[in-house]
Formats: C-alpha cells, structure tokens, sequence
C-alpha cells in the first residue's frame, strides 16, 4: 500500500508543468533577478527566459546593449513569454542598440510591452 503511493506520487509529480517564473532585470543588474531588489542584467535576464515561458520585467532606465537580445523558439508550452518595463510607461525602459546592431531577434511570438527600442532593429524568423 505504501509502495503504491510512493508510486502514484512519483508519476503525478513527473507530469507536472513547469511554472511560469517572473525575473526582474536593472540597467546595472548584477544579481540574480530573482526580485526587483536584487535584478540581474537584460542578457542574463534574455539567458533566463529563452527555454520556457517566463516574465522579465525591466527597470526605468536605459541598456545599451552589446549585441542583439535573443530568443529562441520555445518548446512545448502554452504559456507566453513575456518582457515588459516595471511602469508600463514606454518612455521609462529605453533599449539602446547603440545604432550597430539589432535590438532583438525573435523566433517565436512573444509579448513585449512598455519599451522604447531604439538605435537598432528587430527581426523575426517566425512563420506565423
């Protein structure tokens, strides 16, 4: 009986989604992005999203970025990834492609909200 349990409790816990977590990144994020109060970088912030459907959310000021922010396609979700500036206010998250390269290159479809892209572009290879 005990067996049969431990069993059930297995199966169910391997069939389980993962959940959806939310980042948070800063224009001198150096932390883990785990909470406003301890952003990471918007390339770590990028890293951590790209394998699932996750949220990173954005600090006011303005990245200039190194290179173009990437994300892949993501598998087997339903869920959406999302990337949006704290505000809401498209003025107060700035993403600065310094005029060299593009801002981001997408693969699938993805939320963005409450930022300024600028200096750069942004391209898709999506075939929706």
């Amino acid at each position: 009986m005990k067996t049969t349990k431990l069993i059930g409790l297995v199966i169910a816990l391997g069939v389980m989604p993962v959940m959806a977590t939310t980042y948070y990144a800063a224009p001198d994020g150096t932390g883990t992005g785990a909470s406003p109060s301890n952003p990471c970088s918007i390339t770590d912030g990028f890293t951590k999203i790209k394998n699932a459907a996750h949220t990173l959310v954005l600090a006011r000021g303005r990245y200039r970025l190194p290179s173009a922010l990437s994300l892949p396609a993501v598998k087997s979700t339903t869920e959406q990834t999302v990337v949006m500036g704290e505000t809401g206010n498209p003025a107060d998250v700035i993403l600065d492609a310094q005029l060299y390269n593009e801002v981001m290159r997408l693969d699938f479809s993805c939320l963005i909200t409450g930022v300024t892209m600028m200096n750069g572009s942004s391209s898709s290879s999506s075939r929706r």
